[in-house]
């Protein structure tokens, strides 16, 4: 059996909008013809989706390219520079 969607994106975009400004999940699904449940599912995915688009755009944003010499090297910011602790061997009585 074929998936037809009887909810195109703009829809979608407005059932969120309208979702967000108040309208309960049963006011919405009378108002587009389809079932709570499918009501429920399409709020979820438009919030994954908001979600997911949200952090690609973080990642771009913070993210930066190494310098031909910062790549060259093993480079850590100075901040970030710790000596090593020293170990210590602890005897253990058997």
């Amino acid at each position: 059996m074929a998936n037809i969607s009887k909810l195109t994106s703009d829809q979608i975009s407005e059932m969120r909008r309208l979702y967000e400004e108040g309208a309960t999940q049963k006011s919405l699904a009378e108002r587009y013809g389809v079932s709570v449940t499918t009501v429920i599912v399409k709020l979820k995915s438009a919030t994954a989706k908001q979600q997911q688009a949200a952090a690609i755009a973080l990642e771009s944003a913070t993210v930066r390219s190494l310098t031909e010499e910062e790549r060259k090297q093993d480079w850590i910011p100075e901040d970030k520079k710790k000596e090593k602790p020293k170990r210590r061997i602890v005897g253990v009585n058997i």
